[in-house]
């Protein structure tokens, strides 16, 4: 959260300066990248931990300056920090768990300089922000009862199916 505040202002910044069909595809990539991610357990393959290794706060700083970054340029932060906590050998439902104070603290980081800027949707801003609680309490509930296998697959297939979808989207408009 410490690296990713700040990051996610800049990330607005340069929202700014970019054309929003590059900042779709790119949101579109990332989240395909994330799903790919989240499907290999680079864990097992190079034997890696981020929970045991001495590197650990610096990974933890980098991936949420990084994913604050694309939380304001493309609002993807906790698209992209939950897959990467999962392919540093974070079990899926710590990396969902920890991504929920992530995500508060990078929206309302990107929330405020996108107020700033006047990129905000009034009319939008109840009825998805309640949906978004419901999903949340709804998934809270939910996650530890399912297997952790079932779980970072769920969300690898979810990565995948919507990043494609945006891309083509994106490359059609």
């Amino acid at each position: 959260c410490i690296s990713g505040f700040p990051a996610a202002f800049a990330g607005v910044w340069l929202n700014s300066l970019l054309p929003s069909s590059l900042l779709l595809f790119l949101l579109g990539t990332i989240t395909i990248i994330a799903g790919l991610g989240a499907l290999h357990t680079w864990r097992t393959l190079f034997r890696f931990n981020i929970e045991t290794s001495p590197h650990r706060p610096e990974l933890t700083a980098a991936t949420g300056a990084l994913a604050g970054l694309m939380a304001g340029l493309t609002g993807a932060g906790p698209v992209l920090s939950i897959p990467i906590l999962i392919t540093l050998g974070l079990p899926p439902f710590p990396a969902v768990a920890s991504g929920m104070p992530f995500q508060l603290a990078t929206s309302a980081a990107g929330s405020a300089a996108n107020l700033l800027h006047g990129n905000i949707n009034c009319p939008l801003l109840i009825p998805v922000s309640v949906a978004l609680a419901l999903g949340v309490v709804i998934g809270n509930r939910l996650a530890p009862h399912v297997p952790s296998a079932i779980l970072k697959k769920t969300i690898s297939l979810f990565c995948l199916f919507t990043g494609f979808i945006q891309c083509i989207r994106t490359v059609l408009q």
